[in-house]
């Protein structure tokens, strides 16, 4: 995770911007409502525990992910993934 970037100022709302290399694995928390994850730059897959649909986000394109079960993003292509920072939990590098 390259340096997140808080995009607002209020913490119960504030978002980041975190960069994944291709391959790259993010975990997201639990949250108490829906959130939404916007891919910024490059590609990702994201699959959530509970959802039948995988989805592709492409630049520009966001999924709202709903507070239940498991949440993975990985970048197929060096991404920028915008996300509520409550959300963010952790990284795994790609091998």
């Amino acid at each position: 995770m390259k340096n997140p970037r808080p995009t607002s100022a209020a913490s119960s709302h504030a978002h980041v911007c975190v960069v994944l290399a291709a391959g790259d694995l993010l975990r997201l928390n639990h949250t108490r409502s829906p959130a939404t994850v916007l891919c910024r730059r490059g590609t990702c897959w994201l699959t959530q525990e509970g959802d039948a649909l995988d989805h592709l986000l492409s630049a520009g394109v966001g999924h709202r992910v709903q507070p239940r079960g498991l949440t993975l993003v990985q970048a197929l292509s060096e991404c920028v993934v915008e996300l509520p920072i409550a959300a963010l939990h952790r990284l795994r590098r790609a091998a």
